[in-house]
């Protein structure tokens, strides 16, 4: 037994009776997965390309949606079981493992914070039944990567809020089902929550790739969101 198999063992007496009522262990479950990305791995370096297959595989698994509580839906999988899921899914994918790992810290944001919202406890059941894919955008103009400041406001309108953001890249923003990202509450206030968009037909995107995991970027400037 290697170190990453004794690690999930770990992981799977913490949540035994969980997943015993939910069919395979997580090991079980990104197993499989990686056994796709690995089969794509070549062709996705190749391509730069988003890998597809491996994600369509981890929905099916029902890995996308492992942290999300129990309450909502989820395994409510630890830090640690998602550490060890990325670790297995990146000796098969590079790009599949930090796509993979980019998702969970905005599901991680979203279970830390959104506990007691009706609004984000419905959103973390979603996630959880639909699987769905998270991306990130805080790189912005010239503010780079800094999630305390935002140029961006929250425009509210009769029966909408909206958020127009010059977003310098989004990873594998089109292929995402959903955008987690900061803004201002008022286009007056300083306070900077984190909220979920969703990509509205209105949205402004061009796409670029590269050779590592960060591929399929997204740019979208002047790019509009709805919340």
């Amino acid at each position: 037994m290697n170190v990453q198999e004794t690690n999930f063992l770990i992981a799977d007496d913490r949540g035994h009776a969980l997943l015993a009522n939910h069919g395979p262990s997580f090991q079980e479950r990104t197993a499989t997965v990686a056994s796709v990305a690995a089969a794509e791995a070549d062709d996705v370096d190749q391509k730069a390309r988003f890998p597809k297959a491996a994600i369509d595989a981890a929905r099916e698994r029902k890995i996308l949606g492992a942290q999300i509580p129990v309450a909502q839906g989820g395994f409510g999988a630890s830090i640690f079981d998602v550490a060890e899921m990325c670790y297995a899914l990146g000796r098969a994918c590079a790009s599949t493992a930090m796509i993979f790992a980019m998702h969970q810290t905005k599901v991680a944001c979203l279970v830390r914070h959104g506990s007691g919202s009706r609004f984000h406890e419905a959103l973390m059941r979603r996630v959880a039944s639909e699987q769905l894919l998270l991306a990130s955008s805080t790189t912005e103009g010239q503010n780079g990567g800094n999630v305390r400041s935002s140029a961006a406001a929250i425009e509210r309108g009769d029966a909408q809020i909206s958020l127009v953001r010059s977003a310098t890249v989004i990873s594998y923003g089109a292929e995402a089902d959903g955008i987690v990202t900061i803004a201002r509450r008022a286009p007056a206030m300083r306070l900077l929550p984190i909220r979920c968009c969703w990509p509205s037909p209105g949205i402004i995107t061009r796409s670029s790739a590269s050779r590592d995991g960060r591929r399929w970027a997204c740019a979208a400037p002047a790019a509009r969101a709805l919340s």
